[in-house]
């Protein structure tokens, strides 16, 4: 069944992300004074996740959520 839609939707499809592209997402988003921190942190989400941005996007939100984690803004 195809129903008409008021609005043009684009599909983007995501592949995972390498060990790297996840590093400076976390580098963008984690304030820490030591860069080894955000090193394990960024090598963890990428073991945790297999570098599914969505995946990724969900387990750092939680993690300042909890407050595990302290955003630059």
């Amino acid at each position: 069944m195809n129903l008409p839609r008021a609005i043009a939707v684009t599909n983007v499809e995501l592949g995972p992300l390498v060990a790297q592209d996840t590093l400076h997402f976390v580098q963008r988003v984690a304030a820490g004074s030591d860069q080894a921190q955000i090193d394990a942190l960024a090598r963890w989400l990428h073991s945790e996740t297999a570098g599914q941005p969505l995946f990724l996007l969900e387990t750092l939100r939680a993690l300042l959520e909890q407050k595990a984690v302290v955003s630059r803004s």
